[in-house]
């Protein structure tokens, strides 16, 4: 075997490299192919999840719909098909209706709840139930879904009343909100700061927004009285041409105020408590009107809901047709009044004229989360009473239960706007200092009843732990004489919801420890 030289040496040595190179360059290409292998993987799942969560959220918006227009039809029909409500007799004792008239009075002549649920729009309302408006859908995922009424909210665009003396008085409201709805936190507004934020916002109606001037603006429609003024000449020059107004159209416009965060709005966690935003105690949607048809030549929008016509000509093939006449009427909304039974606590303080203690605002709350009390005992007694359906709040009142006024669900809701007064100083046995002159201020921006409402929808996936929050505003439209509709008025669009997952009401979180499991015990982090 003849000996190896220094040149078959080196060739070796090459030949080790060339290899080396040749592995390296295998190995990057598998590595690269398993890493777009596994994200065009997680891309299709996520786009599939999405999908879900979407099509989940647009059913929770049709059940919550569905939910809304049985509660307004039940009104309507005067409780024909009802089965029967807790009411209180004449001399203080617990009736029930029965049988088909189950609106009615109680055995003993009083006021059932069904009754009062037909008159007002409560906690007793059957949209107040979060297990009624969830469908049986999304076996894997945990839906929550939530209706809020828009008539909860103090209306922003009051700070622009034509009334001066209303204008100034919508002023002050707004102000004491800002001053009191972040009050404890490093995000709360001094009385200064609330000044300054309406300083700002009037100049941002006005049109002077800085760097944002050049901002495109939408054209807005003039309100009925505004088309009627004009029609008349009687539109007062000292008042801002319609032309010249630039109202917010939406409450996250907000965020471009200086002085005001996105905490602010969309609120905050802190000190791991949760601070509701703006967003809870504003609306621009408790004042609605339906404008008069457009002109005939206007032959685009003859088809429109809010053209004359009842439904799309599409829509009526299978239906009786609706006379060539026929036009949407819609009875008159909460114009501005905030509902008395829903209103946080905040939004009454910010209502009640300086004069009504906030001790007095706090057994308002106080007495109507009594409702909440009863239903949670009824619930020990007689098991879930979602499942009994939306005839019912309350069912049959359980063995041993005591006949008497404290244990009616339905005193506890406020029918009229005196009576915001009456049974809470009557419950407590208490005279709130303020002069009558005061009291009307206060009840004046009250109401018992609700129009439009924001649904919301919270859908966790345990699997991936992902979550996606969704919301949609509808007007629930009530005309004498015809069937009740719901309108959209912001389509079902992704929001952003500050809330953990603990911030939510407790049934939700035993929904989360009961549904976000492993086999093994361990339960997913949804942080």
């Amino acid at each position: 075997m003849p000996p190896t030289t220094s040149a078959d040496r080196r060739e070796q040595g090459a030949a080790l490299v060339l290899t080396m190179l040749v592995l390296m360059v295998i190995l990057v290409v598998v590595f690269q192919t398993d890493v777009l292998s596994h994200a065009e993987r997680d891309q299709a799942a996520y786009y599939v999840s999405n999908a879900q969560m979407y099509y989940l959220a647009e059913a929770c918006a049709m059940q919550a719909g569905s939910v809304l227009l049985m509660d307004v039809e039940e009104k309507q029909s005067g409780g024909e098909d009802g089965g029967g409500g807790l009411g209180v007799g004449a001399d203080g004792g617990l009736g029930f209706g029965g049988g088909d008239d189950g609106g009615g009075e109680g055995e003993d002549g009083g006021t059932s709840a069904a009754q009062v649920t037909m008159d007002t729009d409560s906690y007793l309302d059957e949209w107040m139930n979060p297990a009624a408006l969830a469908p049986p859908l999304g076996e894997g995922f945990t839906l929550y879904v939530e209706v809020r009424d828009e008539d909860s909210k103090i209306n922003m665009l009051g700070l622009w009343t034509e009334d001066e003396e209303k204008r100034e008085e919508w002023r002050e409201v707004f102000e004491r909100l800002l001053d009191k709805a972040f009050e404890g936190t490093s995000f709360d507004f001094s009385a200064i700061d609330a000044t300054d934020v309406i300083d700002e916002l009037d100049d941002w109606v006005k049109g002077q927004r800085g760097r944002f001037r050049e901002t495109p603006l939408p054209p807005l429609k003039t309100s009925r009285a505004e088309d009627e003024a004009k029609k008349d000449s009687k539109l007062d020059t000292d008042i801002i041409e319609n032309e010249e107004r630039h109202f917010p159209l939406t409450i996250p416009e907000l965020e471009l105020i200086p002085g005001v965060e996105r905490e602010h709005v969309w609120g905050f966690v802190e000190d791991d408590e949760y601070h509701p935003g703006l967003m809870e105690y504003l609306t621009v949607w408790s004042e609605l009107e339906l404008k008069d048809p457009p002109a005939e030549e206007d032959g685009e929008f003859e088809d429109s809901p809010f053209a004359g016509s009842v439904f799309d000509d599409e829509m009526n093939e299978d239906d009786v047709e609706e006379p060539e006449d026929a036009e949407i009427s819609a009875n008159p909304t909460a114009n501005g009044r905030v509902n008395a039974n829903t209103a946080s606590l905040v939004v009454l303080r910010a209502l009640a004229p300086e004069e009504i203690p906030n001790a007095f605002l706090d057994r308002v709350i106080e007495f109507r989360e009594r409702i909440h009390e009863l239903r949670d005992e009824w619930e020990d007694t007689l098991g879930d009473l979602g499942a009994q359906g939306a005839g019912s709040v309350f069912g049959d009142r359980p063995e041993g239960q005591d006949e008497d006024e404290e244990n009616d669900p339905a005193h506890y809701v406020f029918q009229t706007e005196d009576e915001v007064f009456d049974k809470v100083e009557a419950e407590w046995e208490l005279s709130v200092f303020s002069d009558d002159e005061q009291r009307s201020k206060f009840t004046e921006r009250l109401g018992v009843l609700s129009n439009v409402f924001t649904i919301k929808i919270l859908i966790q996936e345990p699997e991936s732990g992902r979550r996606a929050t969704y919301r949609t505003v509808v007007w629930r439209m009530e005309s004498d004489g015809e069937d009740p509709r719901i309108i959209t008025l912001l389509p079902l669009e992704p929001y952003e919801d500050t809330r953990r997952p603990q911030d939510y009401p407790e049934d939700l979180q035993e929904r989360t420890d009961r549904r976000f499991e492993r086999p093994d015990g361990s339960r997913y982090d949804l942080g």
